[in-house]
């Protein structure tokens, strides 16, 4: 069981998002009174501590999902190419509208990097996990063309990535529980083996 951070579930119960991502663009003003100052501080502390959690909180899901799974992958180098940041996972004036993702990636034949991902859908309020490939100009592609039971196939722009069909609410528990884990695990050991199964031709069909 991983705990959600209270922080992140009680500004989704009380729909706060839309605020605390305008503030995430705030400047400091040129003037401030003492208690100006004191309170747009406490506030940077605030945001900081938010997003950290948040961070850590999806290591945590990330390790227990796709961690022996990455293990698995059936690719020459297993060492990390790409991790998201918690500035770029949790930016929220650019993501809040969408999504943040927290992602681990693996280059392939050094033309392409498999992306095993944490999402976080912040209109839905809800956390899932998602998987793509994507080339040396960072378009996205999914490695399975038809939904299955686990496996939903999501287009957003140019970007194309298989997501899973379990998500968690961000909104109304405190956790995610090892049965959430358990649904994880299984859509990231579909990914990872048909992956292995059909790598040549996913990469063929890569543009």
């Amino acid at each position: 069981m991983i705990q959600i951070p209270e922080n992140l579930v009680n500004i989704c119960r009380d729909n706060t998002l839309k605020a605390l991502a305008m503030f995430d663009n705030t400047k400091e003003p040129n003037t401030l009174s003492l208690d100006e100052y004191q309170n747009f501080y406490q506030a940077k502390v605030f945001l900081q501590k938010f997003k950290m959690d948040g961070w850590l909180m999806c290591r945590q899901i990330w390790e227990a999902v796709w961690g022996e799974m990455a293990k698995k992958l059936n690719i020459r180098n297993r060492e990390i190419t790409y991790l998201t940041t918690p500035e770029d996972c949790f930016d929220l004036a650019n993501d809040i509208e969408d999504y943040s993702t927290f992602t681990v990636s693996y280059e392939i034949n050094k033309k392409f990097e498999i992306n095993l991902t944490i999402v976080l859908y912040w209109q839905e309020q809800k956390l899932g996990i998602y998987s793509s490939i994507n080339n040396q100009d960072g378009v996205e592609f999914p490695f399975i063309q038809t939904p299955t039971e686990l496996v939903a196939i999501k287009h957003n722009g140019d970007d194309s990535y298989n997501a899973s069909q379990y998500t968690v609410s961000l909104k109304n528990s405190g956790t995610v529980s090892d049965a959430d884990i358990a649904h994880f695990r299984q859509f990231a050991q579909e990914i990872i083996s048909y992956f292995n199964q059909h790598q040549q031709e996913i990469l063929n069909n890569l543009k």
